[in-house]
């Protein structure tokens, strides 16, 4: 979730990438009113605290929309980025109904900025479309989320296109969500490709930096499995949750675990679909019989 995070002379909120992009734009940032409780609601959200941080974006929300209506051009990018943070809160609270306008209002102003200033607010407007999908998929509009990602979706390959360092993990994200956004509105048979895409790129991320993007590569791999699973494919779910499962134990027991986890049992949901297609295709790749534990009733029903 992105809470706040804005920069002195960027265009909206900092996104928890191993790369950022450069700052581009050079909207002038408030310096009192506004700039203490942006941050505060962000701190209450990160520690749990969001039924108390909600009425504190509130207020931010409030007032910058106060500063944009006195000076439109400076404040305008705070207003944008408030309202994003305001819905991601809305919804990790459990508000999603009252997200999703607050997210549209956000997706249109970053709209009206990139018209202005594309170069500076372009990836603003794309992470924003991001988030507005998840809002939507949160309230049961999957359709119109698979719309909105696709947009994200396009606007981040363009700014992959124009600096691949820098934003190929946000594509990278980008077609991860859609994937399983695909898959949940039934259309499971073209969230394949792009499921393999997102483990191609996260591959090339991790090939670059294993550290930094090693967790993200091997959660795009028990995605794929899921997705190879929801269309039926049990044999070929193994190849990618068995390599997820393996890889895992070089992390740090804590980011491992959920990893492990939902690899196991989306393995354990591949041979409950086809035991013997399974079991042949695990020798093949482990040269081992399948464990005890992959026989156990499986528990997975997302990936």
């Amino acid at each position: 979730m992105t809470l706040c995070g804005w920069r002195r002379s960027g265009g909206g909120p900092r996104r928890s990438r191993s790369v950022r992009r450069p700052s581009a734009s050079t909207a002038s940032w408030p310096r009192s009113t506004g700039t203490p409780i942006c941050p505060h609601a962000a701190l209450l959200g990160r520690v749990g605290r969001g039924v108390e941080a909600v009425p504190v974006g509130e207020e931010a929300v409030r007032l910058y929309g106060e500063l944009a209506a006195l000076n439109r051009d400076a404040y305008l990018p705070g207003l944008a980025v408030s309202l994003t943070n305001q819905a991601a809160l809305l919804g990790q609270v459990g508000r999603g109904v009252e997200a999703v306008p607050a997210s549209e209002e956000a997706v249109r102003l970053f709209g009206e900025l990139a018209a202005l200033n594309r170069e500076a607010y372009l990836p603003d407007l794309a992470g924003s479309l991001q988030s507005n999908a998840l809002r939507l998929a949160e309230v049961g509009r999957r359709a119109e989320a698979v719309s909105v990602n696709q947009e994200a979706l396009r606007l981040f390959a363009e700014l992959a296109a124009l600096n691949r360092e820098a934003y190929l993990p946000d594509l990278a994200s980008s077609l991860n969500n859609h994937a399983a956004l695909l898959g949940r509105v039934g259309r499971g048979v073209e969230a394949v490709p792009v499921s393999e895409e997102a483990v191609s790129l996260y591959g090339e991320l991790a090939a670059l930096n294993r550290d930094a993007h090693l967790p993200d590569a091997l959660r795009s791999l028990t995605a794929w499995g899921y997705v190879l699973i929801e269309n039926s494919r049990f044999r070929a779910a193994v190849t990618p949750l068995t390599a997820a499962l393996l890889a895992a134990r070089e992390l740090p027991e804590y980011v491992a675990q959920s990893i492990i986890g939902s690899a196991a049992d989306l393995l354990r949901l591949a041979y409950a679909g086809d035991a013997a297609a399974v079991a042949d295709e695990f020798r093949v790749v482990t040269g081992q019989e399948v464990p005890a534990w992959m026989k156990e009733p499986p528990s997975a029903t997302e990936g």
